[in-house]
């Protein structure tokens, strides 16, 4: 692969922005959402819902009381997904305590 002006400026500036966050002791829990490429194995490190959802799915199941159960977790998943954005977009004070 051949480096590019662009992209070492570009690797060059986020190892600069890490590493003042770092320095400067901004919050040492921040996290990334990403899709688990390995680049982004940063900080506190999480899945968005899609890509979490994924590693679910690659369970293998031997049995139909295993198919049913692993179908009832990704419906469990996929309605406190839809929960989460249902309060996201209507939350109260009285939600927001719950």
């Amino acid at each position: 692969m051949r480096i590019t002006a662009e992209h070492a400026i570009r690797r060059i500036t986020e190892g600069t922005l890490i590493g003042s966050i770092l320095v400067h002791a901004m919050n040492k829990n921040i996290s990334i959402l990403s899709d688990d490429a390995g680049q982004f194995n940063v900080f506190i490190h999480a899945l968005c819902w899609v890509h979490a959802e994924r590693n679910i799915q690659k369970v293998h199941c031997f049995n139909n009381k295993q198919r049913v159960l692993l179908k009832s977790k990704l419906d469990d998943f996929w309605i406190l997904y839809q929960q989460l954005n249902e309060y996201k977009k209507n939350s109260t004070l009285s939600s927001k305590e719950e």
